[in-house]
């Protein structure tokens, strides 16, 4: 009898352990996702007559969720194709960065970034290239579509994508991205 009791007991607590487990693992994971969006370069001015400073951009990322507060991400991103002087001006690069995340409701969060981008970028017009390394700051809205999908609304500023070789101007985009997150349930 007592050994029964005992082991009803223990297996309680593994059911609960289970549980508490499984909720918060449900934060945690790997993700992949993909978005497009507008991109504006907002001082293409500087560099000569902006012809054509927003322009459509797209970028692939994949990353880690921690917890329900906080992941990580590394990505592509295409920035589009501006024109300075009639000539093109261009730029897409790489990016790691910290994603901060506030629950507002069980399917809707706020999304923060902050990271770097890793850019190239070439003004046709002088017919130069250069890479450097910019920051990135961003915000957003992620809504919860079904478990393992989420459809995100972002905000980012790059700030000085090119530089006095090619033209410096910061990056703004806005863009929806796709989020799949195969071991989310």
């Amino acid at each position: 009898m007592k050994k029964a009791v005992v082991l009803s007991v223990i297996a309680g607590f593994v059911a609960s352990a289970m549980s508490v487990s499984a909720s918060a693992n449900d934060a945690e994971g790997a993700f992949l996702g993909a978005g497009f969006g507008g991109n504006n370069y907002s001082e293409l001015g500087d560099v000569g007559t902006a012809d054509k400073s927003s322009t459509p951009a797209a970028h692939v990322f994949g990353g880690y969720t921690f917890n329900e507060y906080i992941g990580a991400e590394a990505g592509y991103n295409w920035l589009g194709n501006g024109r300075v002087d009639g000539e093109r001006f261009k730029a897409h690069g790489a990016n790691i960065s910290l994603l901060p995340r506030y629950p507002l409701t069980e399917d809707l969060s706020l999304l923060g970034e902050l990271g770097a981008m890793r850019w190239d970028a070439t003004n046709e017009g002088t017919d130069v290239s250069d890479f450097g390394v910019s920051p990135i700051f961003g915000i957003g809205l992620a809504y919860r579509v079904s478990d393992p999908v989420d459809l995100q609304v972002r905000y980012r500023h790059i700030d000085g994508v090119g530089d006095a070789k090619t033209g410096e101007s910061d990056s703004e985009s806005l863009g929806l991205d796709v989020v799949y997150y195969p071991t989310r349930s």
